[in-house]
């Protein structure tokens, strides 16, 4: 309802990955243009790191749409309990039957597909969300897929991306993983937005569904999300959403400094310094929904409004 009250076309700051709303930071759009270079130019495996938030996910499917025509992806995401479980799920991607569901078997109906799209100059991309959560012989395993026959000298016909968090580098110094390191070629990093660039991102959001930011926002209230966003995606999108819904809970149109201050929590985040100097984990979303009183009551002020809008309509059917 508050996306009428404020005059959104569609919800504008969903923490849902929706490739219609990506922003093109300049860190942002680097990633993805050496990304979709080393793509092209064949290489092996390929690696995005970047903190939870970021925006990895939202990256992976973007480059899968923007892929050319001779590449073919398969998305798959962590963590899965075993290899078998992998091979599942790249056979779903790649619309093709799972037979029997034995190591073996699948392998054999992957390689059948790989070889077919190699006489006909095709590449299959697999690109890994939460490569961090895989375990070690998963990722082993998937790394020997780059190079499916090893009859077979030169390069492989499956290349390979994976999007993980920052400890995914440490996790792959250990020495059973060490070949999965050297054959890596291209290492990106996602960075947070700068301070100039979160009100853009903000506007830029806010523009895809028919409005802009000094019509929602406040000056002080931008700053406050600047400076506790710490410049991730996500956390802009979980502050200015709370934000608008509780304005829309109090009917205002305009988000003031007050209302992002109550939003907070949601990152529990500290009170003071520069949004830099911010430090501290953020809380998961849904539990903070779950348990927070101010959030609790916005909650059932906006039932209320729902009840009393279906009891008037209700009422309007009866006269009628």
């Amino acid at each position: 309802m508050h996306r009428h009250f404020y005059g959104f076309s569609e919800e504008p700051f969903s923490i849902k990955p929706d490739t219609g709303f990506w922003y093109p930071s300049r860190n942002h759009l680097e990633v993805l243009t050496t990304i979709r270079a080393g793509i092209k130019s064949g290489k092996g495996i390929l690696v995005i790191t970047g903190e939870d938030g970021m925006g990895k996910t939202i990256l992976l499917r973007l480059l899968v749409e923007m892929l050319d025509p001779g590449v073919k992806a398969a998305l798959i995401s962590g963590p899965s309990e075993s290899f078998e479980a992998v091979l599942e799920d790249l056979l779903r991607a790649l619309e093709l039957p799972r037979g029997e569901p034995d190591k073996s078997s699948m392998l054999s109906r992957l390689y059948e597909y790989l070889y077919s799209g190699l006489s006909r100059g095709q590449t299959v991309l697999i690109a890994v969300d939460e490569a961090h959560a895989f375990s070690g012989q998963v990722l082993e395993e998937l790394r020997m897929l780059c190079n499916p026959d090893p009859r077979r000298p030169g390069p492989g016909i499956v290349q390979e991306l994976f999007a993980a968090g920052p400890e995914f580098e440490e996790k792959l110094r250990a020495e059973d993983l060490m070949r999965i390191l050297q054959r890596i070629e291209v290492r990106c990093r996602l960075e947070p937005l700068s301070e100039l660039e979160i009100p853009q991102y903000v506007e830029h959001r806010l523009r895809k569904v028919g409005s802009g930011i000094t019509k929602i926002f406040t000056p002080e209230a931008v700053d406050l999300i600047c400076r506790y966003s710490r410049g991730i995606p996500r956390n802009i999108n979980m502050l200015c959403y709370m934000s608008i819904c509780s304005g829309y809970a109090l009917s205002r149109k305009h988000i003031s400094s007050d209302l992002v201050e109550k939003a907070l929590p949601v990152l529990n985040g500290h009170r003071s310094g520069r949004w830099k100097g911010v430090t501290g984990p953020v809380k998961a979303f849904d539990d903070y929904i779950e348990k927070s009183p101010f959030i609790t009551t916005i909650t059932y002020i906006l039932l209320a409004y729902s009840l009393l809008a279906l009891f008037i309509v209700f009422l309007l059917n009866l006269r009628l």
